[in-house]
């Protein structure tokens, strides 16, 4: 194993240079590292350390040991919220069942889980009129904390997820509602989605909403079931709470741009299909998949007994070229056009999640690989 060695300008700042473990191997660093209360030199061929005064080079020539591996994607948890509003009518509500079914039979690494919602969750007794009657709880968040599939593993239960989720979409049908309570669906697919996270820290949760983006005023919400600011705050409140994020694959023009303003506010990113047929949702969904695969990454983890710092991490993206970039910090998710990562919790960070624009960046890149760096001059923060 090779040794790098690493001075630093003061016992004060010993933390900016731990050690960097990576996915599937520790890479070697050895420096004034980190210890519980005292700065020390880890010798990482021997496991010994030498105990310090402190006494270290602040000289213009003391470098900073830089090493990465590749990161690591992370596990997806996908759940589909998927329109069944009368705007599905025609071919949209067939051609999406379809393409979820095959979306689901394509098969995927284990462990990938996917839980399907539907919006509204139940019939309104006036499909026509203000939305009111016996059936009014569709338009009650609560109803949506409870999916109508549950969340299972689809790498190892393939068969019976696809079965339970061809028999809801069979049961339920589509012509419910002249347009989609949006609002009180998503907020409590949120609140499912990040108790999911929660329990699943080192997963990324991910909600797909597909269908119209046509939102229903209801009455209990006042003007947020109609008010796209709003409706998009509820996506961005989940990505803050603990990194659950929003795709969208819409299937109107006309409500594109709310569909686009609630996924990009979820960390995420709309796609419409090139056709309305099962073929082109399924590319769409493809889509989806690939860009939460892009964008998220477990965080190093510090072996036993010494911690990483996560203010001194650094991300870099290299393609087949070898052209090298380094990837610029945002200290919450507030992306804009000059993109970046952010931490899924800026107190107890798990996974660094990459702003839509860097996603799209990344995908257009050839062959790319990212890297997680480690560094005593990080200027992230």
């Amino acid at each position: 194993m090779s040794v790098m060695v690493t001075k630093m300008r003061s016992s004060s700042s010993y933390k900016s240079l731990c050690l960097a473990l990576f996915t599937g191997s520790l890479v070697a660093v050895t420096g004034y590292g980190c210890s519980n209360d005292s700065l020390q030199k880890f010798d990482t061929n021997n496991g010994s350390s030498i105990s310090t005064d402190g006494g270290v080079d602040a000289s213009a020539s003391a470098t900073c040991a830089e090493s990465g591996q590749k990161a690591k994607t992370l596990p997806l948890d996908i759940v589909f919220l998927l329109d069944r509003s009368l705007y599905m009518k025609g071919d949209k509500w067939n051609a999406a069942s379809h393409a979820l079914l095959d979306f689901i039979s394509r098969g995927f690494p284990a462990p990938t889980q996917v839980a399907l919602t539907l919006v509204p969750y139940t019939a309104p007794e006036d499909v026509w009129g203000d939305q009111t009657g016996a059936n009014i709880d569709f338009c009650q968040y609560r109803v949506y904390q409870n999916f109508v599939v549950p969340m299972a593993d689809v790498s190892v239960q393939r068969a019976p997820v696809e079965s339970a989720i061809a028999n809801a979409l069979l049961s339920a049908g589509f012509g419910y509602g002249r347009t989609s309570p949006i609002y009180a669906s998503l907020q409590g697919t949120y609140f499912a989605a990040t108790k999911a996270q929660a329990e699943n820290p080192d997963h990324q949760v991910v909600v797909v909403y597909v269908g119209n983006g046509a939102p229903l005023p209801c009455n209990e919400y006042g003007s947020n079931t109609t008010n796209s600011a709003a409706i998009a705050a509820l996506a961005d409140s989940a990505l803050r709470y603990n990194g659950v994020r929003t795709f969208a694959v819409a299937l109107d023009d006309q409500n594109f741009g709310l569909m686009s303003e609630i996924a990009k506010a979820g960390g995420g990113a709309a796609f419409k299909p090139s056709n309305t047929t099962s073929a082109g949702m399924l590319d769409a969904m493809l889509e989806v998949t690939k860009g939460a695969l892009d964008c998220a990454y477990a965080l190093p983890v510090a072996p036993a007994g010494r911690t990483l710092d996560p203010s001194t991490l650094s991300v870099e993206i290299t393609s087949a070229t070898g052209d090298r970039s380094v990837i610029p910090a945002v200290t919450q998710p507030a992306c804009d056009a000059a993109g970046g990562w952010f931490y899924d919790n800026a107190a107890k960070p798990t996974k660094v999640i990459f702003c839509p624009q860097t996603c799209n960046t990344l995908r257009d890149t050839i062959s790319p690989r990212v890297e997680l760096v480690v560094g005593c001059n990080s200027t992230v923060f």
